[in-house]
C-alpha cells in the first residue's frame, strides 16, 4: 500500500500561514482525537517543505518526506519522543524517527525504527521498489489532496479470517471483475465535505472490466417505502446478475451457493431498506423489484427476521417495527441515483460521537469498470 498526501495543497485549503507562524494542522489532531498525536507532531512542520508518502513494508507503516529545515525538525522530534538523536548505521534515529541528509522516515505503528530497515528503504534500486509499479506515475504528479495504490493480493493476505475466507472474497473478486489487480483512489477536501473515490485495477493500469450485468437502483423504487429514516441502502439486480452469479457458482462445481441463489431468480431490479437508529435489526422496511414470478424463497428467508410481507404487482414489501428517524427517504434516496449498490445515512446510527452530519457511499459505472465514491459532509 502506497499513499501520497499532497501536504501543500492540503495547507493552503486549511488557510496555514506557512512562514514561521502557527498552522491549523494541531487543532486538526485534536479535533479528530488521534492517539498519542504528540508524536506525529513533527510531520507538521513538513508541510510546506514536500509532499508525504505513506506505504507499509513488512508489516510495517512509514511516512518519508523532505524537510528544508533539518535542524528543526530534528528539535521537534527530540521533544515529542523525549529522546535525543544518535547515529546507526549512517542513519540518525531517535524514537520512531530516522533522517538521513534532509530525508525523514516514520514508522506510524511502533515506538521504534530499525536504522537498518532505514537504510535498506534509502538504497533500494528503482525496478525493486514502488518506482517501479505502472501506478507510481500516477502518484508523482497528482491534482487531488491525497492519492493512494493498493494491491489487491497484499491486502487479501493481511484480511482478517481464516484461508477459506480469504480465498472466498478472492473468488468473489474474480467473479465481479476481470483481471482485478490494484486499488487505485483519491480524497479531496472541500469546504465542509470530504469526497473519496476509488476504482478497480488490472494488470495494465487500466479500470478492471466487470464481468457480470448491473443495474442502476431506481429512485422511484426506494421512495415506496416513504416516511422517515436514519439509513437507506439500495442495490439493482438484474435478472441477469443473478443468472450469471448462479452459472459461475456452478462452474466451481456443486455448491450451497448456486442451490441458495437459485430460489432468487424472480430478482429483477430494485432491492432497498430503509431503517432508524434505535434498533435497525427490529425496525426496517424494505422493498424487492420482481419479475413477477414466484417469490416463495425470498419471502420465507424474508419471515426469518418476523417481518411481515405484502405483493403488490411486482414489488415485494417487508416491515418489522416502527422505522422513525430524523431525514425523509425520499431525501436520503436521492444521493444514490446512478448508484449500482449503496447507501445514504445521517450522524444517528453511527453513536454521539461522530462528527460528520451526513454519509453517502455508492458504487457508480464508470468506464466499463465500477468507482466507489463516497461523500462525508461536516
Amino acid at each position: 500500500m502506497v499513499m501520497v498526501v499532497n501536504t501543500e495543497s492540503l495547507a493552503k485549503k486549511e488557510g496555514v500561514v506557512i512562514d514561521g507562524k502557527q498552522m491549523k494542522f494541531n487543532e486538526i489532531l485534536a479535533q479528530a482525537d488521534v492517539a498519542d498525536a504528540k508524536q506525529f507532531a513533527p510531520l507538521l512542520v513538513v508541510a510546506p517543505d514536500s509532499p508525504m508518502v505513506i506505504f507499509n513494508s513488512t508489516y510495517k507503516y512509514y511516512i518519508t518526506g523532505y524537510v528544508n529545515k533539518t535542524g528543526e525538525f530534528k528539535k521537534a522530534v527530540q521533544e515529542a519522543v523525549g529522546a535525543q538523536f544518535s547515529t546507526q548505521e549512517g542513519v540518525d534515529v531517535a524514537g520512531n524517527y530516522a533522517i538521513i541528509s534532509n530525508r525523514f522516515w516514520c514508522v506510524l505503528n511502533s515506538p521504534t525504527i530499525d536504522a537498518k530497515d532505514v537504510k535498506y528503504l534509502k538504497e533500494l534500486p528503482a525496478d525493486r521498489s514502488f518506482a517501479n509499479n505502472s501506478a507510481a506515475k500516477e502518484m508523482t504528479q497528482i491534482s487531488d489532496d491525497v492519492k493512494g495504490w493498493a494491491g489487491i493480493a497484499g491486502l487479501t493476505r493481511q484480511m482478517s479470517g481464516d484461508f477459506a475466507e480469504r480465498s472466498m472474497a478472492q473468488a468473489g473478486l474474480a467473479t465481479v471483475f476481470d483481471d482485478a489487480q490494484s486499488i487505485i483512489y483519491s480524497v479531496n477536501v472541500e469546504k465542509d465535505k470530504i469526497v473519496a473515490d476509488a476504482g478497480i485495477y488490472n494488470s495494465k493500469g487500466n479500470p478492471s472490466k466487470i464481468n457480470i450485468s448491473v443495474e442502476e437502483v431506481d429512485v422511484d423504487v426506494i421512495n415506496k417505502l416513504s416516511g422517515t429514516a436514519d439509513g437507506v441502502v439500495a442495490m439493482g439486480i438484474p435478472n441477469k446478475m443473478v443468472k450469471q452469479i448462479i452459472e459461475a457458482a456452478n462452474k466451481q462445481g456443486p455448491s450451497m451457493a448456486g442451490t441458495m441463489l437459485s430460489g432468487f431468480t424472480c430478482l429483477d431490479g430494485t432491492v432497498a431498506a430503509a431503517f432508524g437508529s434505535e434498533n435497525p435489526e427490529d425496525d426496517f422496511k424494505g422493498v424487492v423489484e420482481t419479475d413477477g414470478s414466484s417469490t416463495s424463497s425470498i419471502s420465507e428467508l424474508i419471515a426469518m427476521t418476523e417481518a411481515k410481507t405484502s405483493v403488490e404487482g411486482k414489488l415485494l414489501f417487508a416491515e418489522k417495527g416502527q422505522v422513525t428517524g430524523t431525514s425523509n427517504v425520499s431525501d436520503l434516496a436521492k444521493h444514490l441515483k446512478g448508484a449500482v449498490i449503496g447507501g445514504s445515512f445521517t450522524d444517528k446510527p453511527f453513536g454521539d460521537d461522530v462528527k460528520f452530519k451526513s454519509l453517502v457511499v455508492k458504487l457508480v459505472k464508470k468506464d466499463g469498470s465500477l468507482s466507489l465514491r463516497m461523500e462525508c459532509v461536516f
